[in-house]
Parts: C-alpha cells; sequence; structure tokens
C-alpha cells in the first residue's frame, strides 16, 4: 500500500488435506531460524527460539519440494528472499513497513513468519525490516514458553508488535493446549495482545475485552 507505506504478507486457512496433515501435527519441535535454505546449509547452525508446533514449523520453514525455478527452498525463506529482492533492497522501499496477516492456521503462519521476519539483521546487526506488525485472525496456539519468552524480547526491542483476534465462542484459538501423549507433556502459549469478540446481542458481555497479561503474571497464565 503506497499510502500508508505497508507491504502485506497474508496467509490463508486449511483449504487442503495436506493442511489439515499440518494440523494435527500438534506435538513440539525446535524453532530453529533461518528455515531450511539449501542442502549445504544445517538448520541446527542457526538460532534455537524455543519449542513450536511441528505442522506448522514443518509447513513454513522445513525443506520444498522441488519449485519450477528448481529451489527447494522453505517457503519462509523464499518469502523472506522474494520481499528483499521485489521491495525492500529496493531505494523506493526503505521507508516502508512490513505487515503479516493470516486466518485460522494461516494465523500461525503469519506470527511465526512475522517472528523470522522480526529476526532478520542487515549488515550492521539492526532490524532489516523497519516495522513489523502481525494481526492474526482465529489463531490455535503455536509455541511453548521459551517461544513466548523471545517474542516479549522482540516486543520490547520494538521489532514486533502483534494483534491476535478472537471470537470468545471459536475453539480453533484454544487448541492444541498440549502437546500428545499425555502424560508426559508440554503446554503451549499465546503471544501478542488478544482482542477477544463476543456474540452480539448477549447483554451480559462486553463486545470485546483486551488482554495482555505481563511476564509473571498469574491472572494472565490462566487467559493465555
Amino acid at each position: 500500500c503506497d499510502v500508508e507505506k505497508t507491504v502485506t504478507v497474508v496467509f490463508r486457512g486449511s483449504v487442503s488435506g495436506a493442511d489439515w496433515v499440518s494440523n494435527v501435527q500438534c506435538n513440539m519441535v525446535d524453532f530453529m531460524l533461518p528455515g531450511f535454505t539449501s542442502d549445504n546449509v544445517d538448520v541446527a547452525n542457526g538460532t534455537n527460539y524455543g519449542r513450536v508446533h511441528e505442522g506448522f514449523y514443518g509447513y513454513l520453514f522445513d525443506k520444498n519440494s522441488k519449485g519450477s525455478n528448481g529451489s527447494v527452498k522453505s517457503k519462509g525463506e523464499e518469502i523472506i528472499g522474494m520481499l528483499k529482492a521485489d521491495f525492500f533492497d529496493k531505494e523506493e522501499y526503505q521507508d516502508y513497513s512490513l505487515n503479516v496477516t493470516g486466518h485460522s492456521l494461516g494465523g500461525a503462519l503469519s506470527t511465526m513468519f512475522a517472528f523470522r521476519a522480526a529476526t532478520e539483521n542487515d549488515e550492521g546487526g539492526g532490524k532489516y525490516f523497519r516495522s513489523v506488525t502481525n494481526v492474526s485472525f482465529a489463531s490455535p496456539f503455536v509455541g511453548d514458553q521459551v517461544f513466548r519468552n523471545r517474542f516479549y524480547d522482540l516486543e520490547r526491542n520494538r521489532r514486533i508488535r502483534h494483534l491476535r483476534i478472537s471470537n470468545n465462542e471459536d475453539p480453533v484459538p484454544l487448541i492444541p493446549a498440549c502437546t500428545l501423549p499425555l502424560p508426559s507433556f508440554s503446554f503451549y502459549k499465546h503471544v501478542g495482545v488478544n482482542i477477544r469478540l463476543y456474540k452480539e446481542g448477549d447483554f451480559l458481555a462486553p463486545s470485546y475485552r483486551r488482554f495482555y497479561p505481563k511476564m509473571g503474571s498469574v491472572a494472565g497464565e490462566g487467559r493465555k
């Protein structure tokens, strides 16, 4: 958008069987960044930012099937490269910001991708993208407490902003609550400012409520 000087990346929700396979892979894997770029670069040599949903991470950052150009680079790293080449490496886009959004599965992917973009550094070690804003809709859980802590760090350093919008009666933002199988499990944690919308006509409920629990807040842990 030239008026607001933003470039927006949008992730869709589930539309295929492969998407649902990703959805149900709810155990956690290390959130290693950058994601897969080539067989000559070991992802394990990157930085670990906690643990995240296995299916979502694989969808966005694992080795991709070979494209028309012969590349097997992960979807997430491919998008980062396109953003740089098509926009942010060009002089006329130097004062543009990056927006990332998505719904349901796309909401979770948008959060992971926004995190990836926020960790991208320029040659001087500063933030590459001037501003990264993530607005997710009906997103399921993405990562664990360590992931949330790293997200807090990015927020404090003004590298990312996240608005997570959910409907009060929608079960999707409540899953997966933890990994399987029981009893050996890890809990998922949400990130960002949550705007929770309530059903119109319920006079006992507000139209919306806003939540952003502080780190270590007992009440916040219950809400998130």
